[in-house]
């Protein structure tokens, strides 16, 4: 063999082993990735204010005119399957804790309007949802994906963050660190 060859070979295979090994970092990474455990800024600060273009009725949807209560504020798309079944979730933790002031927010995000109300319409839910036109909202809440949930205290700060879909456990553990409510 020649040593050109074997200059070849041993850059092959150490190529070969440095793309194996990135690869099993990187689904290491995935597999034990979680991100409920992973820091989120705004949990413990204020949560930003919004006023958005309500959907399905006349004027706007805003965090202010709920000041002092618990609030569920949902981010969400028609084109998001598992939005769908979280919907139904939501709807019955309002009907559950409506009496307590519990209050769920909708947040359209990365969709229009007439698909949001196309949706709503199918779901039945009737909370206040509203458009986030140029993702303002969405941003400053820190979205990264859809579903995402955000869960206010009664004096306005951020309880607790949740990405991707719900579940009833989930949720109930949410709203109790939210209301004061757990054991």
């Amino acid at each position: 063999m020649k040593p050109s060859s074997r200059i070849v070979n041993r850059l092959t295979t150490a190529a070969v082993v440095t793309a194996l090994t990135s690869l099993a970092g990187v689904l290491i990474s995935v597999l034990v990735w979680d991100p409920a455990e992973e820091h989120v800024p705004l949990i413990g600060r204020q949560a930003p204010g919004f006023s958005l273009d309500r959907i399905g009725g006349p004027g706007n949807v805003t965090t202010a005119q709920f000041a002092g209560h618990p609030i569920i504020i949902n981010f969400w798309a028609s084109w998001c399957d598992v939005c769908r079944s979280e919907f139904v979730l939501l709807d019955g933790a309002l009907e559950r804790y409506r009496e307590k002031g519990l209050v769920v927010l909708g947040v359209l995000a990365h969709d229009t309007k007439e698909r949001g109300y196309d949706f709503l319409r199918q779901t039945g839910v009737d909370w206040l949802n509203g458009v986030d036109v140029d993702a303002r909202t969405t941003i400053a809440y820190g979205v990264r994906g859809l579903p995402q949930t955000v869960f206010v205290a009664p004096d306005g700060h951020v309880s607790a963050v949740h990405f991707g879909e719900l579940d009833d456990t989930a949720l109930e553990r949410y709203i109790e660190e939210m209301t004061g409510t757990g054991e």
